[in-house]
């Protein structure tokens, strides 16, 4: 959060975005995680440590409450799903990389096979291509709707800082490390990934 005369004071003639962009204190909410460069000495200043809000905009300008979403896809998915992350940040539609519950998987007679960091399995991807079908029958907003998808086979690294110190995922970083899947998520040039027509 930052306040100061560097600071604008809101959005011009849009009243609800500045509410929404400012705390009750007046502060400017950025949604960045910040770190100090020396945690003994302040003065050393502060360093980016990724995001603390999921929420972005589409290339269409179409703004995607990524945290809400998020929380809506992990009872969707339940309980094949353990996290999920949305993806979509400069791009032309939402997709979503699933942290399988490999226990809840097995369970429902799937296999677990990695393909290029994938879960391969085709009676596993039919049932995610279903659920997709549901879910974007009920949710048909740019802002909702979910084109492409995948399930992750190696989950998120904490040696690799994909979690937090408190245990939370760090979204920027699994991006950032999954790199390869992402390309394939939006290129449709892996069979592990579901891609819905639109």
């Amino acid at each position: 959060r930052a306040n100061g005369p560097n600071i604008m004071p809101g959005y011009y003639n849009d009243p609800q975005k500045t509410a929404e962009a400012f705390d009750n204190e007046g502060y400017f909410v950025t949604g960045d995680a910040m770190v100090f460069v020396d945690p003994a000495n302040a003065n050393a200043g502060m360093r980016l440590d990724g995001r603390i809000s999921e929420d972005f905009k589409l290339l269409t300008g179409t703004w995607v409450r990524a945290t809400a979403l998020r929380m809506s896809l992990l009872g969707h998915f339940a309980p094949l799903a353990a996290d999920v992350v949305i993806t979509g940040q400069d791009k032309s539609d939402i997709g979503v990389l699933i942290f399988p519950n490999k226990e809840a998987v097995e369970a429902a007679g799937h296999a677990l096979d990695d393909v290029d960091g994938m879960l391969s399995d085709q009676s596993l991807l039919n049932v995610l291509q279903d659920r997709l079908a549901v879910w974007n029958v009920e949710h048909a907003s740019s802002s909702m709707r979910i084109a492409r998808a995948a399930f992750l086979a190696e989950p998120a690294s904490l040696v690799d800082a994909e979690i937090t110190a408190k245990g939370n995922l760090n979204f920027r970083k699994v991006l950032q490390r999954r790199a390869a899947i992402l390309d394939h998520l939006y290129t449709r040039s892996h069979d592990a990934v579901i891609a819905l027509q639109d």
